[in-house]
């Protein structure tokens, strides 16, 4: 089974975007996440972050921005190596 990467507290992520949520800038839509089994929000979550980041909405200097950019990136590269782990068994 896939275990989140060990420097990502998936919790904080949930937790984060319950506090603040995520705004898809083209459908004025919010996302939630309810819990860490919802990998439907969570991948649409995900993808949203790389949406903003690819089209100039995440900004460098934003701890927030930072934050999410970073969790992102370490639960889809924990995924990746679920992935090539088990193409390779």
């Amino acid at each position: 089974m896939f275990k989140e990467n060990k420097d990502v507290d998936i919790s904080n992520f949930i937790k984060e975007l319950k506090e603040k949520p995520l705004t898809n800038l083209t459908k004025k839509e919010k996302i939630t996440i309810k819990d860490s089994n919802d990998w439907n929000n969570i991948v649409e979550a995900l993808y949203w972050i790389r949406n903003n980041l690819f089209h100039g909405h995440k900004l460098p200097n934003n701890k927030r921005d930072q934050k999410l950019v970073e969790i992102g990136y370490n639960l889809l590269s924990g995924f990746n190596d679920y992935l090539i782990r088990m193409n390779n068994e």
